[in-house]
């Protein structure tokens, strides 16, 4: 028999769920017992859900599926759906890397110095 999970959304967010974060924090918990074959995500009650977090979902989904396990999203809200299928489909394009630098002052005075070049 397969052993099954499911996580009940309501019961840790309110009805909007905003960011990656939140998701990770959340699911870290649930997925890293091996043991469990299926994971249900019940998205009763959610009627919001940011693009990253629904990303999130995702991610973890795929991760899950490579390992040869089951994931499902239920009750889901017909505006909830279309944010997870936005975030299913793949970017045609990348973005370019941006370069970073990063700096680092002693003083305020030279980071006053700093910024005050022209």
């Amino acid at each position: 028999m397969l052993k099954s999970i499911t996580i009940l959304l309501k019961d840790h967010f309110a009805a909007s769920i905003s960011t990656r974060m939140s998701v990770r924090n959340l699911l870290d918990d649930f997925l890293k017992y091996p043991d469990n074959q299926e994971v249900i995500i019940d998205f009763s009650g959610i009627e919001f859900i940011s693009p990253s977090a629904a990303h999130e979902f995702i991610l973890y989904s795929r991760d899950f599926m490579k390992k040869g396990k089951i994931i499902r999203f239920i009750n889901t809200s017909s505006r909830v759906n279309q944010i997870i299928a936005i975030a299913k489909k793949r970017r045609k394009t990348r973005r370019p890397k941006q370069k970073i630098s990063h700096i680092s002052f002693n003083t305020y005075q030279d980071m006053i110095n700093y910024f005050s070049r022209t």
